[in-house]
């Protein structure tokens, strides 16, 4: 199996702050899903739940994830850029 070709700044940031906080980051990585998940089924704050996924969808991306990340990233993209009814 290759090894990922990851930004030698972003490693260095995970060896340094993420890996040591690693029980920290679990949970506000999990809070932030809910929490932008939640934005966007109930339509509050819309343009800035979308930019908040589009920067999660990216620190994914530049961390290694495949599988879905660069369709929900364009998904993101499209909410953010796209021009709405909201409650905002």
């Amino acid at each position: 199996m290759p090894a990922l070709a990851l930004n030698e700044w972003y490693a260095h940031l995970g060896q340094n702050v993420f890996l040591p906080n690693a029980a920290l980051f679990r949970y506000l990585v999990a809070f932030g899903e809910v929490a932008i998940g939640a934005a966007l089924i109930l339509g509050v704050r819309m343009r800035f739940s979308a930019v908040m996924s589009v920067l999660l969808r990216l620190s994914l991306l530049m961390a290694g994830a495949t599988s879905t990340v660069p369709q929900m990233l364009a998904i993101s993209v499209a909410l953010a850029t796209a021009g709405g009814v909201a409650i905002d």
